[in-house]
């Protein structure tokens, strides 16, 4: 289960984002983690070498990924694609893939792939930042704990994008707050696609 994280850091919702990706590294400690704006290419591409998956946290920024959705990018699909070279990585980022199979050959995760990446999951819609801590915890405990499901059957090798949607929507939703969440996760990950390497 060794994976690298990339919480990409820059306004508030990359903000929330971060205090995910923090709280899951407790519980699930990646091999490398980047929490910062831009993190250095070379040095991510290093430690995703060695581990193999990756969980990435940002902004799509029109054709990019970025900490700020105004700021400057961090990568272009290109260069995420020989950065993520040989590995498996799940962008928590808007429209990273496209639900049209037309618009899809020229998505960020479908370029991405094409330079190098094996396994590309992520979302053909606008993604709902992940709410911070200071939401009420009826509503931020059931939204943390099923993307943490998704998350490790992702990075324990599972390449199905139904069965990534079953494993973070499994789970008995009860109480007001659990129920918002639950409708506000099934929403976006209903939009979750998975491209795999004809390789792998």
């Amino acid at each position: 289960m060794s994976y690298v994280l990339v919480s990409l850091t820059g306004d508030e919702a990359t903000a929330a984002n971060d205090l995910f990706a923090q709280w899951f590294a407790k519980t699930h400690p990646p091999h490398a983690a980047f929490h910062e704006e831009h993190p250095n290419h070379n040095a991510v591409a290093d430690a995703v070498r060695q581990a193999g998956n990756a969980l990435v946290f940002g902004h799509d920024g029109v054709g990019s990924v970025r900490g700020k959705s105004l700021g400057e990018p961090w990568v272009d699909p290109q260069t995420f694609g020989q950065i993520f070279s040989g590995s498996r990585v799940w962008v928590y980022a808007c429209d990273t893939r496209s639900k049209n199979l037309e618009e899809d050959l020229t998505s960020f995760g479908r370029v991405a792939s094409g330079a190098g990446v094996q396994v590309f999951a992520g979302f053909a819609a606008p993604v709902t930042a992940v709410p911070p801590f200071s939401t009420l915890e009826a509503l931020r405990t059931p939204i943390y704990q099923a993307l943490a499901r998704g998350f490790r059957a992702f990075i324990s090798g599972e390449n199905s994008a139904e069965n990534l949607k079953k494993a973070v929507l499994r789970g008995a939703a009860t109480g007001r707050g659990a129920v918002l969440a639950a409708s506000q996760i099934e929403r976006d990950i209903q939009t979750l696609r998975v491209l795999v390497s004809p390789t792998v």
